[in-house]
């Protein structure tokens, strides 16, 4: 079947189902909007059954259907119904999304941003919820199938991104299979990505990347950096820390991190700073050997008190520094945290 689906009901149509639908006599000879005139939510059954079994062609589904849509349009409009009735409708246009596509942009396109339920159509929520899905399977479908990113391939890719909500793109990450976003991820300023939805799909792509592994490769930490030098976006900071803070990488990777942001710009320093210290820590902490005073100070600073606690529960904290582990104030700030910490240093204080 073609992909590309009809965009007007035509005269032939329109002339070929009054030989097989039986419409009102009084609108005959209507050359104009007849699709929309002899729309009638009390057939809908009988149009229903006639779309599924009757032998129709392309032109002549997608008129029908022009013809169903306004008369579920206005049995919407009418009453409240339950939502597994509009299922059928649902299936259909899903089954011959090529066909009806057009018809589908159609209704969708009448929303805007905001609009409450009874200030717009009520079909075209439904039409927006199918024009989205389908739309976002026949993007996953296209990156499965294309390896090269052809001129053509952009230009498909775009059309159809384009047809899709701010809000649906933002959900592309999640929805698309994980081969989908691989070979997005190369392409995304060819394809003009909204800067929000390039973020979002770095992410999602190096995430996964990351995903079930104990320490990420040198290639992939390089990877993440060079995206932070072409980009300068946050979310690649974000990557770091995240790899960081779940212990995903070496102390020698780590060094390597910090000369790269000697010579590059840090767009958030301060948490840098914080899990930096807090892995270096940890790290010194599993070798074996306890926290000095410094670090201790340095460590409630930052506000580490995850990694403090660790080493006191690995009793690996000097004695002199326990004496920097005050009781919190009543209201302050990380109250419980700081509360934890101070009875395990009181702890052991006492074993000491």
């Amino acid at each position: 079947m073609s992909e590309e689906s009809p965009k007007y009901v035509t005269g032939d149509a329109i002339e070929s189902l009054k030989t097989k639908i039986a419409f009102p006599e009084e609108f005959a000879l209507l050359d104009q909007d007849w699709e929309f005139v002899v729309t009638d939510a009390s057939r809908l059954d009988e149009l229903m059954q006639a779309y599924v079994e009757l032998e129709l062609n392309v032109e002549e589904k997608f008129t029908l259907m022009m013809i169903i849509a306004e008369s579920y349009n206005d049995l919407l409009s009418a009453c409240v119904i339950d939502p597994e009735e509009l299922e059928p409708l649902r299936q259909i246009l899903i089954k011959d999304f090529v066909i009806h596509k057009e018809g589908i942009r159609y209704w969708a396109d009448t929303l805007k941003d905001g609009d409450k339920p009874e200030e717009a159509f009520p079909i075209a929520f439904l039409m927006k919820d199918i024009l989205e899905s389908q739309t976002a399977k026949r993007i996953n479908e296209r990156l499965e199938q294309s390896p090269s990113a052809s001129k053509k391939s952009i230009a498909e890719l775009k059309g159809l991104l384009q047809s899709l909500s701010t809000q649906e793109q933002m959900r592309l990450p999640e929805v698309l299979s994980k081969l989908a976003v691989e070979r997005l991820y190369p392409i995304m300023r060819e394809l003009e990505l909204e800067p929000a939805l390039q973020e979002h799909l770095i992410w999602g792509y190096f995430r996964e990347k990351m995903s079930g592994v104990l320490v990420i490769s040198d290639e992939l930490m390089a990877e993440i950096l060079q995206q932070h030098r072409d980009s300068q976006r946050i979310v690649a900071e974000s990557l770091i820390l995240t790899a960081i803070k779940e212990e995903k990488i070496s102390l020698e990777q780590l060094q390597a991190i910090r000369r790269f942001f000697e010579r590059n710009e840090l767009l958030n320093r301060k948490p840098f700073e914080k899990e930096t210290l807090a892995f270096v820590c940890r790290e010194k902490v599993r070798s074996g050997n306890a926290l000095q005073q410094q670090e201790v100070e340095q460590l409630l600073e930052a506000e580490a008190f995850s990694t403090v606690l660790f080493a006191l529960q690995e009793n690996k904290v000097e004695t002199a520094a326990l004496k920097l582990i005050q009781p919190p104030a009543a209201g302050e700030k990380n109250r419980k945290r700081k509360q934890a910490v101070f009875d395990w240093a009181q702890r052991q204080a006492k074993h000491n």
